[in-house]
This record gives structure tokens, sequence and C-alpha cells, in this order.
């Protein structure tokens, strides 16, 4: 059970790659808001969880982690003033 769970996860990680993650967030991210050290991202109705996953994936050293609904994510940034590099990897304010 073992060895075919890891092979799955293997296939799962083969699977995703930075150009597709970069994908899902420019596809599915519709706008975003700071708070504090918190940042609030709306998406496409359903797509909040693929936009979580894609921000993990993509480690960037200011997120600390994310909580999705439905269509919206909540991301935990690190420090209050790294929202503001948070945001600018989207291009978009």
């Amino acid at each position: 059970h073992k060895a075919i769970r890891r092979q799955r996860q293997m296939c799962i990680r083969d699977s995703l790659n930075s150009g597709r993650m970069e994908r899902i967030l420019q596809d599915s991210v519709l706008n975003l808001r700071a708070g504090g050290n918190l940042v609030v991202i709306h998406s496409l109705p359903g797509a909040a969880s693929s936009v979580a996953l894609a921000l993990d994936y993509m480690k960037w050293p200011e997120v600390l982690g994310t909580v999705a609904g439905d269509d919206t994510i909540f991301v935990a940034v690190d420090k209050p003033e790294n929202t503001d590099v948070f945001i600018g990897r989207f291009g978009k304010k």
C-alpha cells in the first residue's frame, strides 16, 4: 500500500509544474485585497482550492499558509510589509 501511495504522489507531483500553477493563478484570480498580514483573494466559483494549491506549490517565502473556501482564499503573509510583495506577484492591485 505504501509503494502504491508513494507512486501516486509522485505522479501527482510530476503533473504539477510551475507553468501550470501560474496559469491557474492567472486564469482563476479575480481580485486581491490586503489588510495587515492577511490577503483575501477572490477567485472564480469553485476555483479557490486550486488557487490555494497553486500558491502552496509556488513556495513563495512570504506566504505562511492558505485557507480556501469555494471562491475565497485567505493567505497569511509573514509580515504586513510583504503583502505588497505578494500582491505584486500577480501584476494587479
